[in-house]
C-alpha cells in the first residue's frame, strides 16, 4: 500500500490492470482446464477403446452427466468474462481507495471550508504521486486567498483608522467654526464688535477653513495612493544622485542650514522606480528641512539588493510616542513643528511597502530624528 502510493497514478493504474488481467488470466486458463479435465472424465465413461484406431460411444448419456457437461460447457465460456469484470472492478476500487478517495476527500474538504468563508485549515496529503501537486496546488491557492483576506481586512482597518483620525482632526477647526459663527452672531448685530476685532475674528475663520482644505486634500493624496504602480527601471547612480542633489538645493535654505549627501553605491546600475524614490526622498527632506537647527544630512547606499535612503538632522528627534506612532495619519508629536497635516511619513511607509521595502524611524546618537527607507532592487 506505502508502495504504491509513491507511483505515478499512470504507474499505478498500469500495474493494478495488469496485476488483475494477469490473476484473471491464470485463474480462467486453471477452470477452463479444469472443465475439460471434468467433462472429458465423464465422455470416458461412455467410451472403450476396442483396438488402437477404433472407438465404440454409447449413443446417450444419463440426464445427470448431460446436465453436468453443459453447465461445464457454460463455466468454462462464461467464467473468463465474470472474472476478468471481477479483477477488473477489484482493481478499480483498489486504485481509488489508495489513489484518490483520501485526496479527493481533502479537496472538497477544503473546498467547502472556503465556501463557508472559513482559511483557517492546512491541506496536507503524504502520497508521491500527481494528486499531492494537485492538493499542494490547492493550498498554495488557499494560502494566496488567505494572505489576500489579510491584506484586505488590514486595509480596511487601515482605512477606517484614517477615517476615525481625520474625523477627530477636522472636528477641531469645525468647531472652531461654530463658535466663530455663534459669537458673530450674538455680537454682530448689535454693533458691539469693533472693526479690528471683527477682522481677528474673520482672520481665525480664514485659518479653520485653510485648516480643513489642507485636511481634504490630505485625504484625497492618501486615496491616490491606492493607484500607484511601481515600474522599476535600471538608472545609473549618477542621476540618482543628480536627482538628491536638486532636491537638497530646492528645500534646504542656504542662508540657515547646510546640507551633506553621501552615496554608497558600487553597482554600475540600480533597479528601482526612480519617480517613486525621489517622491519618498522629497518628503523626508522636507521634513528635515522643518526641524533641523543647522544641517541636513542624506546617505544613499545599497545592500543585499536593496537600496536604503537615509535623512538626518539635528533638531530636537522624536519623542517615545513619536517613534512608535509618526507613521500613523494625521499624528502630531509634540516635539513637532505644528500646522502640518502629518501625513508625510504615513504616505513614505505606503510607497515603501509598495517598492517592497519599509521605512523605519530612529533618533540620532547625537540627537536629531534619522528616517530610513529601503526599497527593494530585485525584479
Amino acid at each position: 500500500m506505502e508502495r504504491l502510493k509513491r507511483l505515478s497514478l499512470r504507474t499505478s493504474l498500469f500495474l493494478l490492470m495488469a496485476v488483475a488481467a494477469s490473476g484473471a488470466s491464470i485463474l480462467s486458463i486453471l477452470v477452463q482446464n479444469g472443465c475439460a479435465s471434468a467433462t472429458g472424465r465423464i465422455m470416458r465413461k461412455y467410451t472403450a477403446v476396442q483396438s488402437d484406431n477404433l472407438l465404440v460411444v454409447h449413443s446417450e448419456l444419463s440426464a445427470r452427466d448431460e446436465l453436468l457437461v453443459q453447465l461445464l460447457k457454460w463455466t468454462s465460456n462464461l467464467f473468463p468474462i465474470v472474472i476478468f469484470c471481477l479483477f477488473i472492478f477489484l482493481a478499480a476500487r483498489k486504485y481509488y481507495l489508495s489513489k484518490l478517495e483520501r485526496p479527493i476527500a481533502l479537496l472538497i474538504e477544503g473546498a467547502d471550508q472556503i465556501s463557508s468563508h472559513n482559511l483557517d485549515f492546512r491541506l496536507s496529503y503524504d502520497g508521491k504521486d500527481e494528486m499531492n501537486e494537485v492538493v499542494q496546488a490547492f493550498e498554495k491557492m488557499r494560502v494566496e486567498l488567505e494572505n489576500n483576506h489579510i491584506k484586505m481586512w488590514r486595509a480596511v482597518e487601515e482605512r477606517r483608522r484614517l477615517n476615525a483620525a481625520f474625523a477627530h482632526d477636522l472636528r477641531t477647526p469645525i468647531t472652531a467654526l461654530k463658535g466663530y459663527n455663534d459669537f458673530l452672531i450674538e455680537y454682530l448685530p448689535s454693533n458691539q464688535l469693533t472693526l479690528e476685532k471683527t477682522r481677528r475674528v474673520l482672520h481665525s475663520v480664514s485659518i479653520s477653513i485653510a485648516r480643513i482644505e489642507q485636511y481634504v486634500e490630505s485625504m484625497s493624496s492618501i486615496s491616490r495612493l491606492e493607484d500607484i504602480r511601481v515600474h522599476k527601471t535600471d538608472i545609473l547612480p549618477v542621476r540618482l544622485n543628480e536627482a538628491l542633489h536638486e532636491l537638497l538645493s530646492m528645500h534646504v535654505p542656504p542662508d540657515r542650514l547646510r546640507y551633506r549627501l553621501r552615496m554608497s553605491i558600487q553597482e554600475a546600475k540600480i533597479r528601482v522606480d526612480d519617480e517613486l524614490v525621489i517622491r519618498v526622498a522629497e518628503n523626508l527632506i522636507s521634513n528635515a528641512v522643518r526641524h533641523a537647527a543647522s544641517e541636513v544630512v542624506i546617505e544613499c547606499r545599497t545592500m543585499e539588493g536593496e537600496l536604503a535612503l537615509t535623512v538626518r538632522d539635528d533638531g530636537a528627534g522624536f519623542s517615545g510616542e513619536g517613534l512608535r506612532m509618526a507613521k500613523k495619519p494625521y499624528y502630531h508629536d509634540p516635539l513637532t513643528i505644528k500646522g502640518q497635516a502629518g501625513i508625510g511619513l504615513y504616505i513614505c511607509e505606503v510607497l515603501c511597502r509598495k517598492h517592497g521595502g519599509s521605512l523605519a524611524l530612529a533618533n540620532g546618537e547625537n540627537g536629531g530624528a534619522s528616517v530610513t527607507a529601503v526599497f527593494s532592487c530585485r525584479n
